[in-house]
């Protein structure tokens, strides 16, 4: 429906104008009318209507003061203007604040107005699809230079940092600067709202020398030209200062505290690539102190292998593990952690240890990317599974795993599938299954299905096959292969000599 406003200051004209034509039958939907232009910009501000009707001579108001008001308030609407005769100033007038046409009152009838009416609708049908290919080119627009600037960043980050970047790549991406004296920052804020971050970021540069790159939802890649800095303490003061700006700034606009890491200043032959390789091995950083403001100043130059007692451990465990020694576990596991962060162990190498920690007890989740996120999984896991197999390790997820089994055979089951049921590595559900029920897991599952086949066979009258199938055997011959090695029997001969 187009929203329509009838405004004159006279009353049967204004009834005359809702009862001249069916204006819901023919698209139109009349939100009010209005005695001034006054009162009608009151309806306009509240309903913002598509088409406005109006007289020209009204008092308080009259109709060309309201037709400049409501095209600047409304640059899109139409706008039709009521006339009488002699009032052909006040038309030519009406004309040049906006209004798109014009009639005379005493020549106004139903099939005029409809003709008025379809050239109405035809304009803003025009109109809006105007507005919107206009909004979808800029779209486009600003999607493809932010595309070109993830484009550049990601260039940067994976390619050689001895190789220069191409002058044209950064003119693509709408990047100009000299360059010849580089600090780079990678800013990460994981709890920032989808594309949030890099708006921040954008509008904290402006003006400023630097240039904001987003990479992906949460993390963007500031890059600061101090070229115009001569002076190398001026040059790290400033890119510090211009740091903790921005991670105020953030943590204002976006209520959350980002890790911030600053590169060190390179003044070389490529020093683009070199600052924001430099600033995202500073960023790694943040799984220990994340939310802080990280210099490559204060970490070591080159990553820093694990510790001996990160090995150690992951020797230790298995033992640990059959003997239930849950607790300790997570009691050591997490020293070592601390020994990590004492000697700024590689975050990657940690991480990946922590992996393969989480494996080895049976725990199929994805590591956490802080040290404190680690820590906390690390002691709610051990605790859980301390409380979970008690003592000499009677295991309550197998209990839940063999009545889930009991419970679905008749369903197409995995070790993989049951063991997500359970939250356990489907490798070390089979190695637990076998251990507290003393059969495999496919065995227990096979056993489940024949007894309720047998059921079927001794107390109903559904067809073999279909016997089988409800058991949860899809294939019938090997079923029957498998019914007469375990029985001596074939399906039809044991529902003879069993039937009650």
């Amino acid at each position: 429906m187009i929203q329509t406003l009838l405004v004159d200051d006279d009353f049967l004209v204004r009834m005359f104008l809702k009862q001249l034509i069916d204006w819901e039958k023919h698209g139109f939907s009349l939100i009010g009318d209005a005695c001034n232009g006054a009162e009608a910009l009151e309806l306009i501000d509240r309903f913002s209507p598509n088409l406005i009707i109006t007289d020209l001579s009204m008092p308080v108001m009259d109709g060309i003061e309201l037709i400049e008001k409501a095209r600047a308030l409304l640059p899109g609407c139409y706008i039709i203007a009521l006339s009488c005769h002699g009032e052909f100033d006040y038309v030519k007038e009406a004309m040049k604040q906006g209004a798109n046409e014009y009639v005379l009152k005493n020549l106004l009838d139903a099939p005029k107005l409809l003709a008025l009416l379809d050239t109405a609708r035809t304009q803003l049908a025009s109109a809006a699809q105007l507005a919107a290919q206009s909004d979808k080119l800029r779209q486009l627009a600003a999607k493809g230079t932010e595309m070109l600037r993830f484009e550049l960043l990601d260039s940067l980050l994976h390619s050689d940092p001895s190789q220069p970047v191409h002058p044209q790549q950064l003119r693509d991406a709408g990047i100009e600067g000299r360059f010849l004296a580089v600090a780079a920052l990678a800013v990460q804020a994981g709890a920032a709202r989808r594309g949030a971050l890099a708006q921040v970021c954008g509008q904290f540069c402006r003006n400023k020398p630097s240039f904001c790159l987003p990479y992906g939802e949460t993390s963007c890649c500031v890059l600061l030209d101090v070229s115009g800095m001569a002076d190398a303490a001026d040059r790290i003061s400033w890119s510090r200062a211009f740091a903790e700006g921005l991670q105020r700034c953030i943590q204002e606009y976006l209520n959350t505290q980002p890790t911030v890491a600053l590169s060190e200043i390179f003044q070389t032959a490529n020093p683009l690539p070199q600052a924001v390789h430099n600033a995202y091995y500073v960023a790694q950083y943040g799984f220990y102190y994340p939310g802080e403001l990280l210099e490559a100043a204060q970490l070591p130059r080159a990553s820093v292998a694990l510790p001996e007692e990160a090995s150690a451990f992951l020797r230790r465990l298995p033992t640990m593990a059959e003997e239930c020694l849950f607790e300790r576990i997570g009691e050591d596991g997490c020293k070592v952690l601390d020994v990590c962060q004492n000697s700024l162990a590689a975050p990657e190498g940690v991480l990946r240890w922590f992996g393969e920690l989480l494996q080895d007890i049976g725990v199929d989740v994805q590591p956490p990317q802080t040290l404190a996120e680690c820590k906390t999984l690390l002691a709610q896991t051990t605790r859980h599974l301390a409380e979970e197999r008690g003592a000499g390790c009677g295991n309550r997820a197998i209990q839940q795993a063999a009545a889930y089994l009991r419970e679905n055979f008749a369903q197409p089951l995995s070790l993989a599938s049951v063991a997500a049921e359970v939250h356990l590595n489907p490798a070390y559900l089979s190695f637990l299954f076998k251990r507290e029920t003393g059969v495999n897991f496919s065995d227990y599952l096979q056993e489940c299905r024949m007894e309720h086949v047998k059921l079927l066979l001794r107390e109903s009258d559904a067809p073999l096959k279909e016997c089988a199938s409800r058991a949860g055997f899809a294939d019938y011959r090997n079923f029957c292969k498998l019914f007469k090695k375990l029985t001596g029997l074939r399906p039809a001969q044991y529902r003879s000599l069993n039937r009650t």
